[in-house]
């Protein structure tokens, strides 16, 4: 059973707004508002064509969030992709070998600082391998995996196929 925030919009092209290669402004006949289109292929679209449309809830903004389409004039369908399965994550061995070299620095940083012309270059190595101990936190925490967008994308895709 497809997400309830997803539709699925059917219509004749009335005009469209090129914005980029992957991205269109859409009018519908007989459809008010603006449908936003945004995939991750090149998009191929002209006026009077039949297409279908798969968007989430409308947010108020003015335009409609496109998440897929399929040209029924062309026979051809885009769908915007996910990120790919594990872009912005970090493995545990390379988080390890990170975490070993910080431990490096900051002991050889403590050595090095025993003396006091040593401490010039000794402090900041301890900190340099405070940071190398936690390598891509926050990486990872810009980037976090939204698991209900992929699943959203992923019924999108298949509605799409149909």
């Amino acid at each position: 059973m497809p997400d309830q925030r997803l539709t699925e919009t059917r219509g004749i092209v009335k005009s469209y707004k090129p914005l980029t290669k992957t991205q269109t402004h859409i009018e519908l006949r007989d459809k008010p508002g603006v449908y936003h289109l945004s995939i991750s292929q090149y998009w191929s679209l002209s006026t009077g064509d039949d297409i279908s449309l798969i968007c989430e809830e409308n947010n108020g903004a003015g335009f409609v969030g496109c998440l897929a389409y399929r040209n029924h004039t062309k026979g051809i369908s885009g769908w915007l992709e996910g990120m790919p399965k594990g872009f912005f994550t970090v493995n545990s061995q390379e988080n390890s070998g990170f975490h070993a070299l910080g431990m490096v620095l900051i002991v050889a940083g403590v050595l090095i600082s025993l003396t006091v012309v040593g401490a010039i270059i000794g402090i900041p190595l301890i900190f340099i391998g405070r940071q190398f101990r936690k390598p891509f936190k926050a990486l990872n925490s810009i980037f976090p995996r939204d698991e209900s967008r992929e699943k959203l994308l992923q019924q999108a895709r298949e509605l799409v196929q149909q």
